[in-house]
Formats: structure tokens, sequence, C-alpha cells
């Protein structure tokens, strides 16, 4: 069992298989991201964001997820006072976050880890979210946060190479947009649009975004799938 059809390929490439891989995507925590009862809104007062458009990061910033090209496109757009990146997490890529702020950059927030109990609420605050895939990472590292953004009701601005699962599925479900690594005037201009895009566009993303979780990758329906292979495994092996 691998995680999406690059890994599948990539086990294909490097062992001898009886049969082909099969994929079964890690699910959210789709009963955690339920219980916000204010859809982020707590957690945009709290931090004196209700008025704000709100690009989150939300996750490990790990350097298999390069931030760089967020960065630019952030740089770009600063004249923006109603655009924020909102980084929350940790990890190594955590630094460049830190050092931009540091530099002066007025459109970034870091904050650390987030309790589980308050993911809902805390995902549920971005207008967006950004997902990154590493070049090098493909078939590799399975990034799942977007399974949890697309859980909250979010549209997905992922930075990613074409041939990645994430690009798959942004391709196939139309989930969001997508950008290589490197290109952050592109990703910038994307920004922008998105900023100016009418609420009830971005609601309409958002709820296709909720609507694939739950006929493709829903802990229901991927639980049953994990059993009945499992379950098939064995009555072969009688």
């Amino acid at each position: 069992i691998v995680l999406d059809s690059v890994m599948a390929r990539r086990i294909r490439a490097k062992a001898r298989l009886k049969r082909d891989p099969i994929i079964i995507p890690p699910w959210p925590h789709e009963d955690v991201i339920k219980r916000s009862e204010t859809r982020g809104m707590k957690f945009r007062k709290k931090y004196g964001l209700e008025d704000k458009f709100i690009f989150m990061y939300s996750g490990n910033h790990s350097w298999v997820h390069p931030l760089d090209t967020i960065l630019e496109a952030s740089k770009i757009v600063e004249s923006r006072s109603d655009i924020v990146f909102l980084f929350v997490g940790g990890g190594v890529e955590k630094e460049k976050i830190e050092e931009a702020i540091r530099r002066g950059a007025q459109n970034i927030i870091s904050l650390p880890y987030q309790s589980l109990d308050n993911l809902g609420e805390t995902l549920a605050a971005a207008d967006v979210h950004f997902v990154v895939m590493g070049n090098d990472m493909v078939g590799i590292v399975h990034p799942c946060k977007i399974y949890g953004a697309m859980a909250a009701g979010r549209p997905i601005l992922a930075i990613t190479p074409d041939e990645s699962h994430i690009a798959e599925i942004i391709d196939k479900y139309k989930v969001g947009m997508r950008f290589r690594h490197g290109d952050a005037s592109g990703v910038a201009d994307c920004i922008l649009k998105l900023a100016e895009m009418n609420r009830e566009e971005i609601i309409k993303m958002g709820e296709n975004s909720l609507n694939t979780i739950k006929k493709e990758f829903s802990q229901e329906i991927l639980v049953k799938k994990f059993l009945s292979i499992i379950e098939d495994s064995i009555v072969s092996s009688i």
C-alpha cells in the first residue's frame, strides 16, 4: 500500500512486486476539523485579522517543502495591507519566515504549532491554504496537509512540480491553482486575483474542496478500502 501514484511508480521501479501497489492516501482529522464553532473567526479575532485576506501555510516547515517561492511572492504584494501570509507550525524552514520578519516584512505572521483540538478553528481561519511539494521529494514524501485544508472547506494554492500527487488532485478535482517553484510572479498574480475575487466565488471553491474530501478522501471511505484489502489478503492466503 502506497500513498499516491507517483510513489507507486517509484516502488515499481525499485522493487520486484507480485502485484501492483495499491494507493490509499492518508485521511484528514475530519472529526476535529468539524468542531470549529466560529469557522475561524475566533482565531482571526485573537490575532486581529478579522478584515484580512489570509493565505495560510500550516504544518511542518520542512526542507522537503521549500517556502522560498511563497516568500518571494509575499515581497511582490507587500503593498497590499489587506493580504496576510500566516505561517503556523515549525521546522527548519521556519527560520526563513522568522528572518523575513526580522528584515521588516509587515505582511507575514509566524505562529507555533496549534493544539489538535484547535485544528479546525485554525485551518478555517484561512481564506486560501498553501501546500508545497519539493521538486526532489515527489514519490518519497506525501504532504497530508492538503487534505486538512480541503476538509476545512478552503481552496488550495500549491507550489509543486507538474508531476506530483498534489498537481493530480488540483487538476482532477479543481480545488485550487498550482505553480512551479521559482514562479513567484505567477504566484503573486494569483494571490492578487484571489484577494479581489468575489467572496461567493472563494466559498464555492472551498465547497468543492470539502465535497472532494467527502466523496474521495474521507476517513470512512479510505478505512473501508484499507480493511477490504487486508481482508482479501487474509482470505487469499488461506
